[in-house]
Formats: structure tokens, C-alpha cells, sequence
């Protein structure tokens, strides 16, 4: 049950484990989005969990039609979540139990060493028998 989000894409929210997600707090990004999108997929993020702030500029329906992504809007503004934390902490006890998750802006790439030749998942589970 969410206390503070509601769900407003379509997508069904895969229960597994095997694939990484990112968790997001975005507001008018659409700019941002198309390369910020092919850089986590590009990494391994196989989910998307994004709490769209009430985006004016084409945002919610960019996110809408991206087949990896859960848009959630909030039921409090801004300044009641703790700037976002509770609107993160809500989707990463609903659906980040037991995975590897990022929590990133639209304005931040993630880098680790050989981040450029190394994806997500073999930097976390070097093994590729424990990436189920």
C-alpha cells in the first residue's frame, strides 16, 4: 500500500531480484532524461521507480511511455516528504528489499572504476551465477 505515492503508469512492477534499480526524484527533467536514461541502461538498470513532482513540461509523459519505468506522484508536496526522502524511502521499502538499487538525480551519472567497460552488475556481483 502506498502512503504517499500513487501509481500512474500501466507498467506492471516485476517481482524479482535479478535486475538493478534506480530510484528518482524528478521535476521538469525532459531535457535530461533521453541520455540519462540510455546511461543507467547502458550500466545494467533494469528498473526505473520515479516520483514525478508535478512536471510541466512533457516529463510525465516522456516517463509514461518508457517500458522500464513506474511513475508514482506524490499525495504531499516536496517540503512534506523531507525533500523527497520519504517519497524514496516509500518505494525502496515497497520494492527495493533484497536488490541492488540507485538513488540518483536527473542532473547525476554514476561512475566506479572501468565504469566504461564494467556494467553495474558484474561491478556488484563479480560472479555472474549470484546476478539471479
Amino acid at each position: 500500500m502506498h502512503r504517499f505515492l500513487v501509481q500512474v503508469d500501466k507498467n506492471r512492477i516485476a517481482d524479482t531480484h535479478a535486475s538493478m534499480m534506480l530510484v528518482a526524484t524528478v521535476r521538469n527533467e525532459l531535457s535530461r532524461l533521453p541520455y540519462w536514461l540510455s546511461y543507467y541502461r547502458d550500466l545494467g538498470i533494469g528498473q526505473f521507480f520515479f516520483v514525478d513532482d508535478h512536471s510541466t513540461d512533457g516529463t510525465t509523459d516522456y516517463l509514461l511511455a518508457q517500458p522500464d519505468s513506474h511513475v508514482f506522484q506524490p499525495r504531499n508536496s516536496y517540503s512534506e516528504s523531507n525533500y523527497s526522502t520519504a517519497w524514496q524511502n516509500e518505494l525502496l521499502d515497497l520494492y527495493g528489499e533484497g536488490r541492488w538499487t540507485v538513488v540518483a538525480d536527473a542532473d547525476e551519472l554514476l561512475a566506479y572504476p572501468d565504469c566504461e567497460n564494467l556494467k553495474l552488475p558484474e561491478f556488484c556481483w563479480p560472479d555472474p551465477k549470484n546476478w539471479t
